[in-house]
C-alpha cells in the first residue's frame, strides 16, 4: 500500500500572517534603512547566528516587545 506524503510547493515559506489572516512575504514589506553602529551590527549577527532567526525578526520582536501600553 502506497502512502500518500504531502509535497512542498516551490520558494520559501511565507514569513507570517497578516491581519487578514493571509500569509504574508517578506518581499511584501515596505522597507526600512537605518544606521547602526559597527557594534550593534555585529551584537544583531551573533544573536542571529545564536538563535537562527534573521536579524530583522530579532529587531521586529524587540520592537514588539517594548511596545507602550495604549490607555
Amino acid at each position: 500500500m502506497a502512502t500518500k506524503e504531502r509535497k512542498r510547493k516551490p520558494g520559501r515559506p511565507p514569513a507570517d500572517v497578516g491581519p487578514n489572516g493571509k500569509p504574508r512575504k517578506t518581499s511584501e514589506y515596505p522597507r526600512l534603512f537605518l544606521l547602526v553602529r559597527p557594534e550593534t551590527r555585529a551584537l544583531l549577527r551573533k544573536l542571529s547566528q545564536a538563535s537562527g532567526k534573521p536579524v530583522w525578526r530579532i529587531v521586529d520582536e524587540a520592537v514588539w516587545a517594548m511596545q507602550v501600553p495604549s490607555r
